[in-house]
């Protein structure tokens, strides 16, 4: 069970990993007792698990390489996203709402 600080997203939630495909996931238990799975990351060799004494974190070995590995996360800043339309910077134009290039317009294929 994740009982660190740093991933609160992950928190109380059963982490493994699957040896031979590299498969990292995270398990939560339902209230009706059934579980449901996440993909956290792939990384192939991770033959055991432990935790950092400071903060809680699982620390993961790697078999090939004997490196002690920990769960980061990748692709986000962080950042809120922008509070208003204009602070995006996907239009040109506001009052008529010319795209920038490289914003693809559509249209929904069911209105509401």
């Amino acid at each position: 069970m994740y009982r660190g600080n740093r991933l609160p997203e992950i928190f109380a939630k059963y982490i493994f990993c699957d040896y031979t495909t590299g498969l990292i996931a995270a398990l939560t238990e339902q209230p009706d007792s059934t579980w449901t799975g996440e993909r956290l990351a792939t990384d192939n060799n991770i033959c055991a698990f432990g935790y950092d004494p400071r903060n809680g974190d699982a620390l993961m070995c790697d078999l090939t390489s004997g490196q002690v590995k920990r769960l980061a996360r990748s692709g986000t800043t962080d950042a809120d996203p922008p509070a208003t339309l204009p602070a995006t910077g996907a239009f040109s134009d506001l009052a008529t709402l010319t795209p920038n290039p490289g914003i693809v317009a559509y249209e929904p294929n069911v209105p509401l």
